[in-house]
């Protein structure tokens, strides 16, 4: 179902809250860090704001335009929190060489991309429509046999429409078997009313030799 799906990205928007509002709870977030940056009370520069402050300060991240707009109209590039909070984002007198700054930038860069190609996959499993999808392919009775061999459905790809009974279906495109001997299978599917739920509207089964040519 849509609300299936919806619910499904609440743990990924909600990662992203907790990281915003936590990401400077030692004075500086990884940004700051790769910039050579640090944050500092704004009438101490020798001292590092409470831990509270610094939680509350990440808070009005969440009025992003607002804060946007006073970032940019003030001469020192100081941010709403930072005028409420007394806080001010100097240059770190001990940061790390420029070199090191550089690599660590770039591991924490390829770190991310390996994350999102592992959870790729499983964020498309986890829809209501893959499962329907899936579901409808083991029980075809053209692919029993080659299920049977290779259990495991592959590169799955997803075109959804999530309007109820939209003019153009919506498509989960998967393979199934091996790269040689196998099938590229595309289910059609439309997202119906009453009962809310995914509906298959026709299943395309074509050799992978074939599409390949």
């Amino acid at each position: 179902m849509q609300s299936r799906d919806l619910a499904d990205l609440l743990p990924f928007y909600g990662s992203i809250v907790f990281v915003l509002i936590v990401k400077d709870v030692f004075g500086r977030s990884l940004g700051k860090l790769l910039l050579g940056m640090t944050i500092r009370k704004v009438d101490d520069f020798s001292r590092r704001p409470p831990l509270i402050v610094l939680l509350k300060r990440n808070l009005l991240l969440l009025l992003f335009p607002v804060e946007g707009v006073v970032l940019v109209r003030d001469a020192y590039a100081r941010r709403l929190a930072d005028k409420w909070w007394g806080t001010v984002v100097l240059d770190d007198q001990k940061a790390m060489r420029p070199i090191l700054r550089i690599l660590l930038g770039n591991i924490i860069l390829f770190g991310f991309f390996s994350a999102a190609i592992l959870f790729q996959r499983s964020g498309i499993e986890k829809t209501a429509a893959f499962q329907t999808a899936e579901q409808a392919i083991r029980v075809h009775s053209s692919l029993r046999l080659l299920l049977e061999q290779a259990p495991e459905i592959e590169e799955p790809e997803m075109h959804l429409d999530l309007r109820v009974n939209a003019e153009n279906p919506s498509l989960v495109r998967v393979r199934v078997g091996d790269e040689e001997t196998g099938k590229l299978v595309s289910v059609s599917l439309n997202l119906r009313e009453n009962p809310r739920g995914w509906e298959v509207l026709d299943i395309e089964i074509k050799p992978i030799s074939e599409v390949e040519d």
